[in-house]
């Protein structure tokens, strides 16, 4: 059974999916499995993902809260065109959504 699963993590850590290897091995009762983590940790440390998904809901959150602080300021200023609202609150709407999926995605 366990010959099963190390190959499978096997495969796994040759196609570069750390993250798929790890949760196999976490489910083996062996000191090998160990070592191979270990080894999947200098390949790849466990926080990199997560480094990411902080950056890109920074991101986002900086592009939707732009585009709202826009939109709110063009209803107060008559000369701003409708168009120039219309994507100032579309832009807010995803950059808000990407940001809140990104940030439930990094607490997994």
């Amino acid at each position: 059974m366990s010959k099963a699963k190390f190959d499978a993590a096997q495969e796994l850590i040759d196609e570069k999916d750390y993250t798929g290897a790890r949760v196999i091995l976490k489910g083996i009762d062996d000191p090998t499995a160990r070592e191979w983590e270990h080894r999947i940790d200098a390949l790849q440390p466990q926080g990199t993902n997560r480094r990411r998904y902080q950056l890109i809901a920074l991101i986002a959150f900086a592009i939707g809260g732009l585009a709202l602080l826009i939109t709110l300021v063009s209803f107060f200023e008559p000369r701003i065109d409708f168009s120039t609202r219309s994507v100032a609150g579309v832009l807010a709407i995803i950059g808000l959504v990407i940001a809140y999926v990104v940030n439930k995605l990094n607490k997994r």
